[in-house]
């Protein structure tokens, strides 16, 4: 994985804070989004270009999240040479969980005097973290199959993105 600030495209996407960095080799593409300071995602797509339109599918795949003072944790490898890891997944879920209950017992602390932060974390909240954590394994097993390099919420691929890496393709300019 490169740092941000040796990828050749690094750009915001639309109106977000969304970084998307990519590099073009002949084998394949290492497309990033990063979050700053939430998380990162790390993904390396086989392509084709067919019809002037983009397909991909990942061979790999990592998200990294902050962890107490913004410093980036080891990243979870859910998908690691086309094989989906059910026992990562499950260590992701465990420590979102556990995060975000570590996260609102500091702020409760620090912000004592403020009753926005006195609440306390309940069984919703735990499913909400659940339930993000489950998205992450199921956007995992999609990207896995073949698909169009296109925004869709999930994929957050920008048309400018697409067509960098389709220009870098055909002008068999790699990274």
């Amino acid at each position: 994985m490169r740092n941000m600030y040796e990828t050749p495209y690094n750009e915001c996407m639309y109106e977000t804070d969304v970084r998307e960095e990519i590099a073009v080799y002949p084998e394949y593409i290492q497309y990033n989004t990063r979050c700053w300071p939430c998380r990162i995602d790390y993904a390396k797509f086989e392509y084709k270009v067919e019809w002037k339109k983009l397909f991909v599918k990942a061979f790999e795949y990592a998200y990294v999240e902050f962890g107490k003072n913004y410093e980036e944790t080891d990243p979870f490898f859910f998908l690691k040479e086309w094989k989906f890891d059910e026992k990562v997944a499950e260590e992701h879920k465990e420590r979102m969980i556990k995060n975000m209950k570590r996260i609102h017992e500091e702020q409760k602390e620090e912000h004592k005097d403020d009753p926005r932060f006195q609440w306390d974390f309940t069984k919703e909240d735990e499913d909400y973290r659940t339930k993000t954590a489950k998205e992450r394994s199921w956007y995992a097993k999609t990207i896995m199959k073949w698909h169009e390099f296109k925004y869709v919420p999930h994929t957050c691929y920008s048309r400018k993105a697409r067509n960098y890496i389709i220009r870098k393709i055909e002008n068999k300019d790699f990274d």
